[in-house]
């Protein structure tokens, strides 16, 4: 089973990831990072790209029952990032700490609300920023890159292909890695998610109305009934929602993964397995 990591937020940075780098190393668990590299978007950049288009739906009015932070909570905490966007490159230490415990990191991108249905000039201009920030703070090539919002189109393919990345990480109908044709790249896609927007596991059922327990042993439920449906298995998660908010449910889970699945696999691992010439 293979684990991903998308950091999408400061906070999820600063909280989360501390939280979850003590828990993979007590159940010996390696995992791939994918980092928004630059800062949170401001207003100007919100209203421009995501926040207040017609058919943003809000998740509070989705998923009435959900037990993840509150309309009012969430509100202050956008209005923050809004007015003062947070750079998520300096926190130098604790991207060290997931380098220093044996963890991937790659790109996620340079600002993370720029990849709902970027342009090629936005989507290049944001993955060449990220891959600049990303060798200043690494000092190394980026090889991996996971697109933020699932998002995928000619434009984001035509990027990716022209790049230096070596693998991607996208939300294909494969159930398998394979040679991406549109990028020359391999895709190591999510195989265990939920629903057709591809929620992580423990927030689906959180946003489900689920709690405590229930939330794993739903979790549980849902990848015993994958594996056996599925060879090759992976999963992603936020650190600000199963690194904060359902840390314990998600502690839990991993303790059961951890004894019942081979959780020691990076992506990079991957690559280096797969042979372009022997993927269909």
């Amino acid at each position: 089973l293979h684990l991903r990591v998308d950091i999408d937020s400061f906070n999820g940075l600063k909280f989360g990831v501390p939280n979850l780098l003590k828990l993979f190393k007590n159940s010996n668990v390696k995992a791939t990072f994918f980092l928004t590299l630059k800062r949170e978007g401001n207003i100007f950049e919100y209203l421009k790209y995501r926040k207040f288009r017609k058919n943003n739906k809000n998740k509070n009015n989705e998923y009435p029952n959900s037990i993840l932070k509150s309309k009012k909570s969430r509100k202050s905490e956008i209005i923050r990032m809004l007015l003062f966007p947070n750079p998520l490159y300096k926190k130098n230490q604790i991207i060290n700490d997931i380098l220093s415990c044996g963890h991937e990191l790659q790109i996620h991108c340079s600002k993370h609300v720029v990849w709902n249905k970027p342009s090629h000039k936005e989507a290049l201009k944001d993955l060449n920023e990220a891959t600049i920030i990303y060798k200043r703070v690494t000092g190394t090539s980026p090889s991996g890159f996971a697109s933020p919002y699932h998002s995928w189109s000619a434009n984001i393919a035509q990027v990716i292909k022209n790049s230096n990345i070596k693998y991607i990480s996208i939300h294909h109908n494969k159930d398998y890695p394979y040679l991406c044709q549109q990028t020359n790249k391999l895709n190591i896609p999510i195989t265990i998610s939920i629903s057709e927007k591809k929620i992580p596991i423990c927030e689906y059922f959180a946003l489900q109305g689920y709690s405590g327990k229930d939330i794993t042993k739903k979790a549980i439920k849902h990848i015993e009934s994958e594996s056996q449906k599925k060879e090759f298995l992976s999963t992603y998660i936020h650190p600000r929602i199963e690194g904060i908010e359902l840390f314990e449910e998600f502690s839990e889970l991993i303790e059961y993964l951890s004894k019942n699945y081979n959780l020691n696999r990076t992506f990079s691992d991957l690559l280096n397995h797969y042979d372009n010439k022997t993927i269909n």
